[in-house]
C-alpha cells in the first residue's frame, strides 16, 4: 500500500469507521486511496456546475497488499457525468451515465460523486443514499459528496450490520517522488477531516480554472411536429398550373382573386384547428400566395400577346374568344370551388392527422409514465425487500450473538463454579493436610522430646559417673605426681593450673584416636576422661583467657560430651566434643597455657535465601534447606549455643557431611 506517499484523512465528528473497522472482513468494505489529481478534478467540476449538482463515475482498480494482507481500493481517475437539471433526476442520470460506461485500462466503477450545496453531518443523504443504493450495491464502493464549491466534503460508505450510513477515512495519494517530504502539499481543506501529517495548501496553478460542465443527455419526450406542407404544395401545384392556361388579362385577375379568396376560405377555416397548425397553414399560404404574384406578369404577358394576334385576327375570333372566355370563367369557377373544396379536405386532413399524431405522442407518454412508474414502484418493493433481508439477518446475527454470548456466560459460570469447588475441595484437603502435619509434627515433637529427655538423662548420668571416675584418677594422679615431685627436687612454690598440666603430660599417649566418619559421628575411646576436664571454677561463659580444663569443663556442663582426644604434630592436644541433643560438634585446640582453637560445627535449616546462596554448593542441601556452618567459639561458647538451640532449626541427623579438618594453631603461640 502507498501509505509512506499518502496523507491519512480521518472523520473528524462521525467515529464509526472505528467501530466498523472491528466487524470480520471489515464488513467487505475496503481502505480508500485517492489519486490528489482525481481530487482535484472532481472539486474543480463541482465549482464548475455553480448551484446545479454535478455528478459522474469514480474508476479505479481493488488490490490486496502482499505485505499485510490488507484489502483497500485505489480511486485512479472519474467519468465525468456534467450536471443534472436538480435533485429529483440525478437517480436517472445516473442510469445514463452507467449504460453508457464502458471500462477502459482495466478499471471499473467503484463509486460515484456528487456535488451538493450543504454537507450532512453523518448521514447521507436521502437522495444520495437511493441512488447509490440502486447502481452500487457493493460494500466498497462509495460515494464522494463535495459541498459549498468545494469548500466541504466527504467519503460515504454503508454499515449494513449497524444499518447507517458513516463518513470513511482515506488517504490522498500524493504525485511518486524519489523522496518523502517533511511537509505535503494538499488538495483537501475539509473542516470535518483531520490528519496527523504535516500539510501544507496545494498550490493553485493558473490553468486549474473551474470548467464550465454541459448537461446530462437526459431522455426528453419527442416534441409533436406538425406539419402541412404536403397541403400547401398541392394547392400551390394546382393553382401554377391554373395559371399557365392561355386567357385574356382579366383572367389572371380572376384566377389570381379567386385563389386568394380559396386562401383565405382556408385560413377561416382552419382557424379552428391548434395553434400551432394554423401558423404552418398560415406561413404556407403566405408561401403559395407569394409563388402566384411573382408568376403573375408573366401571365399577364402572355394573354396580351394573344389578344393581339385575336384582335388582328377577325370578329369571328372574338366571339370565339367571348365563347373562350366564357368557357374560362366556367373553368375559373369550377377550379376555384374544387380548390376550396380539397383545401377543406386536405386541411381537415392534416388536422385529424395532427391530432392522431398527438394522441400517439400522449399515449407514449402515458405508457413511458406508467413505464417509469411500475420501476420506481418495483425498485422500491425491491428495496424494501434488501431492507426487510438485512433487517432479518441483523435481527439473526443479533440473536445469534445473543445465543452465544448466553452460551459463552453459562460455560463462564459453570467454569466459575468448577473452579469454585476445586478451590474449596483444594481448601479443605490443605485444611486436612495441615491437621495431619500438625498432628505428625506434634507427635514428632513428643517423640524428640522424648528422645531428648532420654538421652538428657542418659548424658547426664553418663557425665556424672564420668565426673566421678575423672576426679577419682585426677586425685590419685596429683597425689603420685606430687609424691615424685618432691622425691625428685627440691620443694619450691608451684603456680595454679601447672598440677593439672603435668597430669596431662603424665597420661598416657597410646590410647587410640577416634575420628568423625562421614555422618558427624564418632565411637567414643575407651580410655579415662583426662584430668583437665576435672571441675573448675563455674563462671558464666567462655572467655580467651581460660585454661583448657576450665573450657572443656565449661563445654562438658553445656551439654557437650568428649567423643576423643589426640595430639597434633606441633604437640597440640585435639578434643573432639559432641552435643547429642543438637547433632552440634565441638572441635578444641589447646597447649600448655591455653585454649589456641575452638571452633563449633553444625548443620542449620535456614529459609534466607542470601545466606543460603551465599553458602558454598559442597555445604549444602537443596532439597531440606539446610547448611553447614562452623564458627569460632573461643569466647562465649554457652551464649552461642544456647542462642542457636533457641532457633529450632538445628538439624540432628546432619544432611551435609563435609569432612572436618583439624583447625590450624594460631601464629601468637598461645
Amino acid at each position: 500500500m502507498p501509505v509512506r506517499s499518502s496523507i491519512h484523512w480521518k472523520p473528524l465528528r462521525d467515529s464509526h469507521y472505528v467501530v466498523a473497522s472491528l466487524e470480520p472482513g471489515q464488513g467487505g468494505r475496503r481502505q480508500l486511496f485517492v489519486k490528489q489529481a482525481t481530487l482535484v478534478q472532481v472539486q474543480q467540476l463541482v465549482r464548475g456546475a455553480h448551484a446545479q449538482p454535478a455528478l459522474g463515475l469514480l474508476l479505479g482498480r481493488r488490490w490486496e497488499c502482499p505485505i499485510t494482507e490488507t484489502s483497500y481500493l485505489s480511486i485512479e481517475s472519474l467519468a465525468e457525468g456534467g450536471v443534472a437539471p436538480d435533485e429529483s433526476s440525478l437517480e436517472a442520470a445516473m442510469g445514463v451515465l452507467v449504460a453508457r460506461f464502458r471500462s477502459r485500462d482495466g478499471l471499473e466503477r467503484v463509486g460515484w460523486y456528487v456535488g451538493a450545496p450543504s454537507l450532512e453531518q453523518r448521514a447521507l443523504a436521502r437522495t444520495h443514499a437511493a441512488v447509490h443504493t440502486a447502481w452500487f450495491p457493493e460494500p466498497w464502493q462509495s460515494t464522494l459528496v463535495v459541498a459549498d464549491g468545494g469548500a466541504a466534503g466527504a467519503f460515504y460508505l454503508h454499515d449494513t450490520m449497524a444499518m447507517r450510513w458513516f463518513q470513511s477515512p482515506f488517504y490522498e495519494e500524493l504525485e511518486p517522488s524519489k523522496k518523502t517530504p517533511a511537509t505535503k502539499a494538499t488538495s483537501v481543506s475539509w473542516p470535518n477531516y483531520l490528519t496527523a501529517d504535516t500539510v501544507a495548501p496545494l498550490p493553485v496553478r493558473p490553468q486549474a480554472e473551474a470548467k464550465a460542465v454541459t448537461a446530462v443527455p437526459l431522455p426528453r419526450r419527442p416534441a409533436i411536429v406538425q406539419r402541412a406542407s404536403s397541403v400547401t404544395v398541392a394547392t400551390t401545384g394546382r393553382a401554377d398550373r391554373a395559371a399557365a392556361r392561355p386567357a385574356g388579362p382579366s383572367i389572371g385577375r380572376l384566377a389570381a382573386r379567386a385563389i386568394g379568396s380559396s386562401l383565405a376560405h382556408l385560413r377561416g377555416a382552419l382557424r379552428s384547428a391548434p395553434k400551432s397548425l394554423w401558423t404552418l397553414l398560415h406561413h404556407a399560404s403566405s408561401r403559395s400566395g407569394h409563388a402566384i404574384a411573382q408568376r403573375a406578369p408573366a401571365v399577364r404577358a402572355s394573354f396580351a400577346r394573344a389578344g393581339k394576334s385575336m384582335a388582328s385576327g377577325a370578329s369571328t375570333m372574338a366571339r370565339a374568344s367571348l365563347g373562350r372566355l366564357a368557357r374560362a370563367r366556367a373553368a375559373s369557377s369550377r377550379l376555384l370551388e374544387e380548390g376550396a373544396v380539397r383545401g377543406r379536405a386536405a386541411s381537415a386532413r392534416a388536422a385529424h392527422a395532427a391530432t392522431q399524431k398527438a394522441e400517439a405522442v400522449r399515449a407514449a407518454a402515458a405508457r413511458r409514465q406508467a413505464e417509469a412508474a411500475r420501476a420506481a414502484a418495483a425498485r422500491r418493493e425491491m428495496e424494501a425487500a434488501r431492507a426487510a433481508a438485512a433487517r432479518e439477518a441483523a435481527a439473526a446475527r443479533e440473536a445469534e450473538a445473543a445465543r452465544v454470548a448466553a452460551a459463552r456466560r453459562e460455560a463462564e459460570a459453570a467454569r466459575v463454579a468448577a473452579a469454585r469447588r476445586e478451590a474449596e475441595a483444594a481448601r479443605v484437603e490443605a485444611v486436612r493436610r495441615e491437621a495431619e502435619a500438625a498432628q505428625a509434627a506434634a507427635a514428632r515433637r513428643e517423640v524428640e522430646a522424648a528422645q531428648a529427655a532420654a538421652a538428657r538423662e542418659h548424658a547426664e548420668a553418663t557425665r556424672v559417673a564420668a565426673r566421678r571416675q575423672a576426679d577419682a584418677l585426677a586425685r590419685e594422679q596429683a597425689e603420685l605426681a606430687h609424691r615424685n615431685a618432691e622425691a625428685a627436687r627440691p620443694p619450691v612454690d608451684v603456680p595454679i593450673g601447672v598440677p593439672a598440666i603435668a597430669e596431662r603430660t603424665t597420661r598416657s599417649r597410646s590410647a587410640p584416636a577416634a575420628r568423625p566418619a562421614s555422618n558427624g559421628t564418632a565411637t567414643p575411646p575407651s580410655a579415662p576422661v583426662p584430668a583437665a576436664m576435672a571441675p573448675a571454677v563455674d563462671l558464666e561463659d567462655t572467655a580467651a583467657s581460660d585454661p583448657p580444663f576450665r573450657f572443656l569443663a565449661l563445654a562438658s556442663r553445656d551439654g557437650f560430651a568428649l567423643i576423643t582426644n589426640s595430639q597434633t604434630s606441633d604437640q597440640s592436644d585435639f578434643w573432639l566434643l559432641e552435643d547429642p541433643d543438637s547433632g552440634m560438634l565441638l572441635t578444641v585446640v589447646t597447649s600448655d597455657l591455653g585454649v589456641r582453637e575452638a571452633v563449633l560445627h553444625y548443620n542449620l535449616r535456614t529459609d534466607d535465601e542470601g545466606r543460603f546462596q551465599r553458602t558454598p554448593p559442597e555445604y549444602r542441601d537443596l532439597g531440606s534447606r539446610t547448611i553447614y556452618a562452623r564458627e569460632s567459639v573461643v569466647e562465649g561458647l554457652r551464649a552461642r549455643v544456647r542462642r542457636l538451640r533457641a532457633t529450632g532449626r538445628l538439624v540432628r541427623e546432619w544432611k551435609v557431611t563435609p569432612p572436618i579438618e583439624l583447625p590450624h594453631p594460631r601464629s601468637d603461640g598461645g
